[in-house]
């Protein structure tokens, strides 16, 4: 009988920590696209760190696309006059072309059109280190080339690589491309290497998630 009451109470111990430690996570409407689930650690950028982060963007060259959104930690928004750096991120928009510039959905992308992002992406990351040079220090640390790979059942392609920002802790970027007829779609990850552990899976099942309801 002792024994049984034991186990009760270490599994009801058990049950408590997970349930502590469960990540939650809220739908969020991608308005034109679909949705995606984003945990409830991140808030959507706003106000004027939102408006700080798009200036960023411009004067890099960078496309700000109408439908961009992204989710960073909570309580950025309300201290964005804070110079600290803020790693974990999602980020997503679109980038609209003409009928056939893109594969449908699920398309399996070729050998050439895989270099073709990857060169494309790498100039650019290339490019943008070379405008922010006089401002702050940017270092590539590894480069992990483009590839077509499963999400949620459905062929994507993703490449990723690792950075770092002056002497601030290095950075993992994970970056997906959705094609979809007349635009794709950009999903860019970002978070601490120190802290992949805790925060790979969770933005995994971010990816995950990621339903495109505006099939083209």
């Amino acid at each position: 009988m002792k024994n049984n009451k034991l186990y009760l109470i270490l599994l009801l111990i058990s049950s408590f920590c997970y349930s502590q430690n469960e990540t939650e996570f809220y739908n969020y409407d991608l308005k034109g696209t679909g949705y995606i689930s984003i945990p409830t650690s991140l808030e959507k950028q706003d106000g004027q760190y939102k408006k700080l982060g798009e200036k960023a963007q411009r004067d890099i060259g960078e496309e700000v696309t109408e439908d961009r959104v992204v989710f960073q930690k909570q309580g950025r928004n309300d201290a964005y006059k804070d110079k600290s750096p803020s790693y974990e991120k999602i980020i997503f928009e679109t980038h609209i072309g003409v009928k056939g510039d893109f594969k449908k959905i699920n398309s399996i992308a070729t050998t050439k059109e895989l270099k073709d992002i990857n060169d494309d992406s790498y100039n650019t990351f290339q490019s943008e280190m070379e405008i922010y040079k006089t401002k702050i220090n940017i270092k590539l640390l590894s480069w992990t080339k483009a590839s077509n790979v499963i999400i949620n059942n459905k062929n994507v392609i993703k490449l990723s690589y690792i950075r770092q920002i002056n002497d601030n802790e290095p950075s993992v970027v994970d970056v997906y491309f959705f094609v979809n007829n007349d635009r794709y779609h950009k999903i860019t990850i970002s978070y601490r290497v120190e802290k992949s552990q805790e925060w790979k899976p969770i933005f995994e099942k971010v990816i995950n998630s990621f339903k495109i309801t505006n099939i083209r």
